[in-house]
């Protein structure tokens, strides 16, 4: 087996998207531009073997802190090829070529007992936020309510009306990592995507007194395939009365009384409610896995707006390999952190409280000054995730 492993070129489109079609489904070309995606390909003596797309995003670690990644989404291997280590060697490739671009690479993945899972451990993913998905059985019964003040947009009227989202969804999980960066264009941008160019999406609004902006929905029948019921990539309530109106409104738009929120991180504020309106809570499941390229950049950012980017020497060092992440000309201070390669990504994507970790033992450091200890953990400080299927699509 002669194998070389690339990065796509879009010459190659009409070849390779029949490859991951066969595979994974159907994506037309319209589809796939709209994703604006590169790739990796694998050919064996010029025949393909392997594809996976990588889109660009800009991930939100914390509030104010947002680095260049890009999601990985449907790796095939043709048939046969399998269990040969081609996709291990295609996600090796695409780290190389990739980091020059982005800081990390990312997946949304479920099912920690399946293959697919243990692929990305192997390829040195660790996890990073979890979600549920919660269903609303069509029997259970809501008091009824009304229908005043909702609206369901065009997409000219859901643009036009980007900075009163923006500014709502500030407001309500602006304290929040985790998601595609909510900046000017993001609607744009999101609403020019494949899946909203070949499904139909209810965009909803709702103003209670005619005047302000008090919550917005996302409302589609189905996600791979049109369904019955109706599911909602989003919801963003100036409180929990206003979310609860918003489920109220949408469930007139299921054709059989059933919800689905596909994607509710743990420390979303929507989950309690969600329990209470009789939302059944679907088993937990990895969510977002990252695998980290340039720990170095990742740190210049973080750490903006603290003397350790001219004071610290660090190095993070696993079972793997060593890291010089901060390296000035004149360091005050020098650490050096031990830890493993599964919480590498934690580390650095603020998932991982480190002073906790340090306690645990599940991070070990050099670091005796209790100052430069405070500092330090101040630049990893935890934050708390959200993220939307809105933001997956």
């Amino acid at each position: 087996m002669t194998l070389q492993i690339y990065e796509y070129d879009p010459r190659e489109r009409d070849e390779v998207l029949p490859f991951r079609n066969a595979i994974f489904g159907h994506v037309s070309v319209e589809h796939w531009e709209a994703m604006r995606c590169t790739a990796v390909v694998a050919r064996d003596d010029g025949r393909l073997v392997g594809f996976i797309p990588l889109q660009f995003r800009d991930q939100l670690l914390r509030p104010g802190v947002a680095v260049p990644v890009v999601y990985e989404n449907a790796v095939g291997v043709a048939e046969g090829m399998r269990g040969r280590g081609i996709g291990s060697q295609m996600m090796d490739e695409a780290a190389r070529f990739i980091a020059d671009r982005v800081d990390a690479m990312m997946v949304i993945r479920g099912g920690e007992r399946t293959q697919g899972y243990r692929f990305y451990r192997k390829t040195g993913h660790g996890d990073l936020m979890y979600a549920h998905s919660y269903n609303l059985p069509p029997e259970v019964k809501w008091p009824p309510a009304g229908a005043e003040g909702f609206t369901i947009l065009t997409r000219e009227e859901w643009v036009a009306l980007e900075p009163e989202l923006l500014s709502l969804y500030e407001h309500r999980y602006g304290r929040f990592g985790g998601n595609w960066q909510r900046s000017p264009g993001y609607w744009s941008m999101i609403l020019a995507e494949h899946v909203y160019r070949e499904r139909q999406w209810d965009l909803i609004t709702w103003r209670p007194d005619g005047g302000r902006l008090a919550g917005y929905a996302v409302a589609v029948h189905g996600r791979a395939s049109p369904t019955p019921e109706i599911n909602l990539y989003e919801m963003v309530g100036e409180d929990d009365a206003a979310v609860e109106a918003l489920l109220h409104y949408a469930r007139r738009l299921s054709e059989n009384g059933a919800i689905i929120v596909p994607s509710v991180s743990l420390a979303n504020p929507i989950r309690p409610l969600l329990r209470r309106m009789g939302f059944i809570e679907a088993p937990s499941s990895p969510y977002i896995m990252a695998r980290i390229l340039r720990p170095d950049r990742i740190f210049e950012q973080l750490a903006a707006n603290s003397d350790l980017l001219d004071e610290l020497h660090l190095v993070v060092s696993t079972p793997h390999r060593t890291l010089v992440v901060n390296d000035p000309p004149s360091p005050r201070y020098t650490a050096h952190l031990t830890t493993k390669e599964s919480l590498l990504s934690r580390l650095f994507c603020c998932r991982l409280d480190l002073e906790a970790a340090v306690d645990m033992e599940l991070v070990r450091w050099n670091v005796y000054d209790a100052g430069l200890a405070r500092a330090l953990a101040d630049v990893f400080a935890f934050s708390e995730w959200v993220q939307w299927y809105t933001d997956y699509v």
